[in-house]
């Protein structure tokens, strides 16, 4: 590649065309613009809600549940906010990454009153940038302490603003390299606090990659090699890496990370869901009484120990979600974890047995990642009897193109019929059933254009 990577991205956006891409990638990005607005529409109906407009200044944005009309950069933060409460938002396998949280709040306010096929045409390129960026610093990034989410989504979501706004494709590589300036770091160890602001990290990536549009539309840049840098003088990639990450070509793009992002069947962070599997397979043989498990132990892959902590006293939903002992105690009394279950404050029987269960690091799960995210999980019973059962996710390997969810885990996969119901069952409270209807059949209708 002679080109600056920065300028090379903003030629792929700016050349990418949406009636070029595989019908299949074209639906993928249809369901996965419905899926995220569907998740903040649940979110904008949840107490812990309340916080996504603390930052958002007034202006002419409606987002559905919010009572007042938002600025853009508002409106960005506060459905990115709703839409990761549940925390059933996608992700891309080989990046780490959840693209949706930052790419679909930024293209749907920036590309308002736009025919449908021309945001989810931003959307595909804001995708293909965040995964493609987020992969050359995989699994590095977020071992060393940074969110792939919100550092690529940024650089994704200035080319998708920029591409929405009409930048050209010089003018598109600028905004690139403007929001690798500006860009969110996104400590990692946030998340493994279960930080009660880390919900906005998506937002305030989306918003930095409008800013970065606006800026670079004003003639304004960062720098053309800030990305894979100059010799002598990293780059952002190698800086985040913490090793010479490989610069990526886009003149061969053509949407394929789409391929590979998959959505969740149930809510919880996508590192609590091989254990949560496992837990599945042993609910039936377990007694009635919870006190009659002893302990619970999970052998996993090192990046899932992040989320080994337990709710504080609090007990908030993002917390509860963003922890593997209580995701798998819940499951392991309750069944699979469901929206509205979670809605409830945890019995004290689950609290207590979420303590009892301990977490640690071991072979093959941790070979076998980041291509399949897997876990081992035993239950020991106060008679002395235990329970095996291990699942391996297969995130980062190609799958049957007609389901939704990676393939090894014990529930039925989400196809494209189930996420839709899903999705209209989250938006109609919010949206109303018209405009849900509208939203769907629109978006669908848009993917299938040839």
């Amino acid at each position: 590649m002679s080109e600056p990577l920065s300028r090379a991205i903003g030629a792929f956006a700016a050349g990418l065309e949406w009636s070029a891409l595989t019908p299949s990638r074209r639906e993928k990005a249809a369901l996965a613009y419905v899926d995220f607005l569907s998740l903040a529409a649940a979110g904008a109906m949840l107490p812990e809600a309340e916080p996504a407009t603390l930052l958002a200044e007034d202006g002419r944005v409606c987002v559905p549940g919010v009572g007042r009309a938002l600025s853009c950069g508002g409106a960005m933060v506060a459905l990115s906010y709703m839409g990761a409460l549940l925390q059933l938002h996608d992700g891309f396998g080989r990046g780490g990454n959840h693209p949706s949280s930052v790419i679909v709040p930024a293209v749907h306010v920036a590309g308002r009153g736009k025919p449908l096929e021309e945001i989810l045409a931003a959307l595909v390129a804001g995708y293909e940038i965040a995964n493609r960026l987020s992969a050359a610093t995989h699994p590095e990034q977020s071992r060393r302490g940074a969110a792939p989410t919100a550092t690529m989504g940024a650089i994704g979501a200035a080319a998708a603003c920029g591409r929405l706004l009409g930048l050209d494709a010089e003018a598109l590589g600028r905004a690139v390299s403007i929001a690798a300036i500006g860009a969110p770091v996104a400590t990692y160890e946030a998340l493994r606090l279960h930080g009660s602001a880390v919900p906005f990290h998506g937002g305030w990536a989306a918003r930095a990659g409008w800013e970065a549009a606006r800026l670079a539309g004003a003639g304004l840049d960062g720098g053309a090699t800030v990305l894979e840098g100059r010799p002598g003088a990293d780059g952002l990639l190698t800086l985040l890496a913490g090793r010479p990450a490989p610069v990526p070509d886009p003149a061969g793009w053509q949407g394929e990370t789409l391929d590979l992002v998959f959505f969740k069947p149930v809510p919880g962070c996508r590192h609590v869901q091989p254990a949560v599997e496992a837990a599945l397979d042993l609910r039936e043989d377990l007694p009635a009484d919870p006190a009659a498990i002893a302990a619970v132990a999970i052998e996993t892959y090192p990046l899932a120990l992040a989320f080994a902590a337990l709710p504080d006293g609090r007990d908030e939903l993002y917390d509860r979600l963003m922890s593997v002992p209580w995701c798998v105690a819940s499951t392991l009394l309750r069944g699979p974890l469901e929206p509205q279950a979670l809605a409830e404050p945890s019995a004290p029987a689950l609290t207590a047995l979420a303590s009892r269960v301990s977490m640690c690091a071991a072979e093959p799960f941790v070979a076998g990642y980041p291509a399949a995210l897997g876990a081992r999980l035993t239950v020991t019973l106060a008679d002395g009897r235990t329970l095996t059962s291990e699942r391996r996710l297969a995130y980062g390997e190609a799958a049957d193109p007609a389901l939704l969810t990676p393939p090894g885990g014990r529930l039925a996969p989400l196809d494209r019929a189930r996420l839709l119901a899903r999705a209209g069952g989250f938006l109609e409270p919010a949206w109303g059933a018209g405009p849900a209807r509208r939203l769907i059949e629109g978006a669908l209708a848009a993917s299938a254009l040839a």
